[in-house]
């Protein structure tokens, strides 16, 4: 048996956290300070020494990584938790540890099946395809702000010990599987006959691993109400933040385009070519001094970013849609035009789903340092180039709209475009779609049109460039 690593890394800056909303957990906090006669005011005291972002955002953090509200203390310390950076990193440390230790537990035990039911087959012999290889795949972060939403009315067990124990229940449901068959050609020479080249076939059995999701664990494992689930983002969103010590406002108003323009990206482009290049007025407009061309940090772009919510379409672990939300964060020159690009999108009959999306990053010096940038669903809307003459994948598993080969987009052979992804997939963004519409009719350009002539897309990426660079 040979088992093959094919995973491939997810570009986008935010990829610990899919989305948020309002919400909290100020009960919990109060009740657990009261129940354990512990002074409010201590607790308290903790939240407001946080003086880098306000009282209610502390409030509405999955309460697991403060060791599951259960002291206001460290161990063996007088410091107030919530100030103890040591104690939350040594908590989120255990918390990441133990889950990543359940998915290669859950890998292991899809292997042990595997095994199970190749023996019931009258194959010859088996291959395991995983596409997580050494990394697997998951948002730690909506992991635990699944556990602690499901706790809310139980916060007095909130511990890591209680999740492990729950999600080990479910281990056989963290990994399906796939399989197909294949016949292979392989030599078998005969001694006695050197001078020919004997052959015979070999009956394969190809399995693929499937990494069921956290919206699949929110149904079967946590058995989620929406309600929860809309707090499990909340929580996921803000603990993101938290950790990247940075707060953006939520609401407040987009800056207004000037007058004679239609969009946003229609007076970007007036004074932005197609490559990058802008003028001292964009630079003056975008970054608030005529020198700069890019954000370098999360901290220099604070005053000019907006976060705030869109409406999404999901797919539950039934594959039936549902209505959620998502929280995006972009420049506020152009907030008003992507809240309307997804209100289209929303309200388009497709219900194109919405799993995981990323705005405003400053991890290079591009668009997304711009916040004029977003990602969709980037492990089933791929970056790849044909630089080389073939595929070279450097972001996501592939691309596979649903109704298309793939051997329709200039003319390449479908497999070069599926990558590791075993069939269509409702996530992948189609030509022509209602998620490429929309952007298109706000004047942003997408990645999946290609650069280079044919040899470069970035299916997940859009931009306020008409290029899509």
């Amino acid at each position: 048996m040979r088992i093959k690593n094919t995973a491939q890394a997810v570009k986008t800056g935010q990829a610990v956290a899919k989305g948020a909303s309002a919400g909290g957990i100020w009960g919990a906090i109060a009740g657990a300070a009261i129940s354990l006669r512990k002074p409010l005011a201590k607790v308290m005291v903790g939240i407001t020494a946080l003086l880098l972002i306000p009282v209610m955002f502390i409030l509405m953090l999955p309460s697991l990584i403060f060791g599951g509200l259960t002291n206001a203390s460290a161990a063996g310390s007088s410091q107030v938790i919530m100030n103890d950076d040591a104690s939350i990193t040594e908590n989120l440390n255990r918390i990441v540890s133990s889950i990543n230790q359940i998915l290669d537990e859950g890998i292991a035990n899809a292997e042990e099946r595997i095994a199970a039911d190749f023996a019931t087959q009258s194959a010859d012999y088996y291959e395991i395809v995983n596409p997580y290889g050494d990394n697997p795949v998951s948002n730690a972060n909506l992991f635990l702000a699944e556990y602690c939403a499901a706790k809310d009315v139980d916060w007095k067990s909130i511990s890591v010990e209680d999740m492990e124990r729950l999600l080990r229940a479910g281990l056989d449901q963290l990994y399906s599987f796939t399989y197909e068959t294949e016949t292979r050609e392989v030599e078998a020479d005969d001694p006695e006959t050197p001078d020919v080249v004997e052959t015979a076939e070999e009956t394969w059995i190809i399995y693929t691993l499937c990494y069921q999701g956290e919206e699949y664990f929110a149904d079967t494992i946590f058995h989620l109400s929406a309600e929860q689930k809309e707090l499990a983002d909340d929580y996921a969103h803000n603990l993101n933040l938290f950790l990247l010590n940075t707060y953006v406002p939520t609401g407040g108003a987009p800056m207004i385009v000037p007058e004679g323009y239609g969009s946003a990206a229609a007076w970007i482009q007036s004074h932005i070519d197609a490559y990058g290049n802008m003028d001292a007025t964009a630079r003056q407009t975008l970054f608030g001094d005529v020198n700069k061309t890019y954000f370098s940090s999360a901290e220099e772009a604070m005053p000019y970013l907006r976060c705030f919510k869109i409406p999404v379409w999901k797919i539950d672990s039934n594959g039936a849609k549902y209505a959620s939300s998502a929280w995006l964060t972009v420049h506020a020159f152009v907030a008003a035009d992507v809240e309307a690009i997804f209100e289209e999108i929303y309200n388009d009959p497709e219900h194109f789903p919405i799993d995981a999306i990323g705005g405003a990053r400053f991890s290079d010096t591009l668009r997304h340092s711009w916040g004029c940038a977003i990602d969709i669903n980037p492990y089933e809307n791929c970056e790849c180039n044909f630089f080389s003459g073939s595929q070279r994948l450097t972001c996501g598993y592939g691309w596979w709209p649903d109704g298309m080969s793939g051997k329709e987009w200039v003319g390449r052979n479908s497999a070069e475009y599926h990558g590791t992804l075993k069939q269509a997939s409702p996530y992948s963004i189609k030509p022509g779609g209602s998620v490429v519409r929309a952007f298109a009719a706000h004047g942003w350009g997408w990645g999946g049109n290609g650069w280079y002539g044919g040899k470069g897309f970035d299916f997940m990426h859009f931009s306020v460039l008409s290029s899509g660079g």
